[in-house]
């Protein structure tokens, strides 16, 4: 095996320099043909790629930490988003209002419905946790048996 020797500086290798492209544009949402262009490889090398579990796990971190980014992004909207739907509902157009009150309605469904979930979950992880005599990790989202 040849060492590859760089000028200034260690620079990575095009295979990593790759990944990378392949890995960002994957966690940017791309599909596998568009990241395989965005990083100027075939849709065969992100598909094995993709079949490696250590690059997979990276890309679907990534995902997380995007998600969870947009997320709070999101919930930083919640309070002027309410306030706005808040005036619809005063509106003088009465297919304003109507849709104001239909979105109102369905939305305070759904967090409601949301809110009812994630407390079950949180209750049956406990369970979980106290069943197999494990302490519960502060924070912690995933159990694993």
């Amino acid at each position: 095996m040849t060492e590859r020797v760089f000028g200034v500086g260690d620079e990575p290798d095009v295979d990593s320099l790759k990944d990378e492209l392949i890995r960002d544009a994957l966690i940017a949402g791309m599909s596998y043909p568009d990241a395989a262009e965005e990083a100027r490889v075939s849709s065969r090398t992100v598909r094995r790629r993709m079949a490696d579990e250590g690059f997979r796990a990276q890309v679907r971190a990534g995902i997380a930490e995007r998600m969870a980014q947009q997320s709070a992004r999101l919930s930083g909207l919640g309070g002027k988003a309410i306030a706005a739907l808040d005036e619809l509902l005063d509106d003088e157009n009465s297919v304003v209002r109507d849709r104001a009150v239909r979105t109102a309605l369905t939305l305070g469904h759904q967090f409601r419905r949301e809110v009812e979930l994630i407390e079950r979950i949180e209750d049956l992880e406990r369970k979980l946790h106290d069943a197999l005599g494990r302490p519960e990790t502060e924070g912690e989202d995933d159990v694993v048996v």
